[in-house]
């Protein structure tokens, strides 16, 4: 991805970019924009506005370089293979618009190294990101830094019904957890309650959410290895509330959000499982898990997609 030497300060927000805490319009005053409502302000911070209503809303993850290439080669490989033409599916062809301010609007919500917003822009979406992490460190990096927001996805700073679609990978397993953990707070329930109500809020009726993450109910989770260092997987109970399963996601956008429909989509193309096999101990599996997922992604195996038996879910939800 082509490196930007300075990260230039945003021109011009967006009216639909609002206040986090009350959804009032934001105005420049000196070098922040304030509140017309609530009068709390919002600095930039190393070129990139900060919309957080606390510090401590900040995702406690560690900052690793190494990480970050790792999800920028990954990421690009998803969204130009799976999200790309998935969102041209659902929401049509962006250069059909001929106004600009007409293109199809996403949102990467928990955008980590924000790859995605870079390619959703250069094919021709609106697309913005926004995430409260370390990996906002990598953004310098990007082609369309004007387009991120670091932000809490419990507090969206958007007007409602702003976006077509909204994306978030592997983001709510991450929300109610103490630190970087797989560990859940008492309350961890009402804080997905919470973000889910906000990805709801911020698409437009009719609109789409598109989320994936491993499944709580598959014993096996190939993406958290870091809690497991050296592991080929990391084993975990079924009951373990650190990761989502479809009926988690139905409760939360359907029964808890109101949308009205909810579906498992195919895992091909969404990994080119590179990484992996330069593993050593990873290898071995890279072929027989292709294959499987190749099946997921049949239509004769898309009963299995909610079930134990498939390690990673891709849900689509519709308002």
């Amino acid at each position: 991805m082509g490196a930007a030497s300075n990260v230039p300060e945003p021109r011009v927000v967006p009216s639909w970019i609002v206040c986090p805490r009350c959804r009032g319009d934001l105005q420049p005053v000196a070098s922040e924009l304030q509140c017309s409502m609530c009068a709390r302000s919002y600095p930039r911070r190393n070129g990139f506005l900060d919309l957080l209503e606390d510090p401590a809303d900040r995702f406690q993850d560690e900052r690793d370089e190494e990480r970050d290439l790792t999800e920028e080669h990954a990421n690009t490989f998803s969204t130009l293979n799976y999200c790309l033409p998935l969102a041209r599916r659902l929401l049509g062809d962006p250069a059909a618009s001929s106004e600009v301010a007409d293109r199809p609007r996403i949102l990467s919500n928990g955008c980590g190294v924000a790859v995605d917003v870079d390619l959703f822009n250069e094919y021709g979406f609106a697309a913005y990101g926004i995430d409260c992490g370390k990996r906002t460190w990598s953004w310098s990096r990007r082609r369309y830094p004007d387009r991120l927001y670091v932000a809490n996805a419990k507090a969206l700073p958007f007007a409602d019904e702003t976006f077509d679609l909204v994306t978030a990978g592997c983001l709510l397993p991450h929300v109610g957890v103490i630190g970087d953990t797989t560990a859940v707070v008492a309350d961890y329930r009402e804080q997905r309650n919470q973000v889910a109500r906000e990805m709801v809020r911020v698409v437009k009726p009719g609109g789409y959410i598109v989320v994936a993450s491993p499944n709580r109910p598959c014993p096996l989770d190939m993406w958290h290895l870091h809690h497991n260092p050296g592991g080929v997987v990391r084993l975990h109970s079924p009951g373990e509330r650190f990761l989502c399963s479809f009926d988690d996601y139905a409760e939360l956008f359907v029964r808890g959000a109101g949308c009205r429909s909810i579906e498992t989509l195919p895992l091909e193309p969404y990994f080119s499982f590179r990484q992996k096999a330069r593993h050593p101990w990873q290898r071995f599996l890279v072929g027989p898990v292709q294959l499987y997922f190749r099946l997921l992604s049949s239509r004769a195996g898309a009963w299995l997609r909610p079930t134990a038996l498939n390690p990673w879910l891709v849900v689509l939800v519709r308002r």
